[in-house]
């Protein structure tokens, strides 16, 4: 296990795991803060992990970190605020955009989650926007994208159609980049949920129900080895709002192929968080 994991500033980063943190939580923090915290350590785990806006709206008035990891917590999540609101007003023009098309489409993590489970939609660390929509509807978007300032990796206007049919069928997504100010520097177009790994077999028809949506995020996460706490701090925040059916959603994982995922995510949550399964 890597000594990382069992420093005394890895405890103070879990205990940040809630908006709402309970007595295990603020217990943790007692035991972190017990033992020598390394400030700038601490500071490099928390931008590794892209904690910084739930950390900081956790430790913003603990008296025993310093004035100077403060502030830099502070300009983070300001500017994570930002990204946040340019996130929401994209969202708002791209719905629009799906409204009066008549497309399937929805949104996914994101400053989505944050809105329904975090309270504030800069809580959560934004990164790239990201979006399922239906196959007939890639072409449109993306022509609507390129004329907002994007540029698709690859530039799939360089493709023939037989390039373009390839990519549908052996990838999940297409990347858009931007680097003009007000925009999310990151649209992620998806026409399929997952990659190539398989897991979480959906194809939607509509936004993600609940369970669907916990499944879906447990699916991302073992995908990527829980690689970032900013993942895995979704799901506290899901289980203190939702009352889950467990055999419920065990029963559903089966039936979307990923009940691998569902089970590992658990045994994640108990080690790291201490959460019952």
């Amino acid at each position: 296990m890597s000594t990382a994991i069992l420093s005394s500033e890895f405890k103070l980063m879990l205990s940040c795991c809630r908006i709402i943190p309970g007595n295990k939580e603020l217990g943790q923090r007692e035991d972190a803060f017990a033992e020598t915290i390394d400030e700038d350590f601490f500071w490099s785990l928390v931008l590794r992990h892209r904690i910084y806006p739930i950390v900081w709206f956790n430790l913003q008035r603990e008296a025993r970190l310093s004035i100077g990891l403060k502030e830099k917590l502070k300009q983070f999540s300001e500017k994570n605020q930002r990204h946040a609101l340019h996130s929401l007003l994209m969202q708002y023009r791209m719905q629009k955009v799906f409204d009066e098309q008549r497309f399937k489409g929805f949104f996914l993590k994101g400053v989505t989650l944050s809105e329904l489970y975090y309270d504030d939609p800069g809580i959560r660390h934004v990164m790239d926007l990201d979006c399922w929509v239906a196959e007939d509807a890639i072409g449109y978007m993306t022509e609507w994208l390129y004329n907002e300032g994007y540029v698709s990796l690859p530039d799939i206007r360089t493709l023939n159609a037989k390039q373009l049919d390839f990519i549908k069928k052996t990838d999940h997504d297409l990347q858009f980049i931007a680097e003009k100010p007000g925009l999310p520097s990151i649209i992620e177009l998806h026409w399929k949920l997952r990659g190539p790994l398989g897991g979480f077999n959906l194809n939607p028809d509509s936004p993600m129900n609940e369970v669907d949506n916990f499944l879906y995020l447990c699916a991302h996460g073992t995908e990527h080895g829980w690689f970032r706490l900013k993942w895995l701090f979704d799901l506290p925040q899901i289980m203190d709002r939702v009352a889950f059916d467990w055999a419920q959603v065990r029963d559903r994982a089966i039936m979307l192929d990923c009940l691998d995922h569902l089970e590992l995510t658990m045994l994640v949550l108990q080690s790291m968080l201490n959460e019952p399964i």
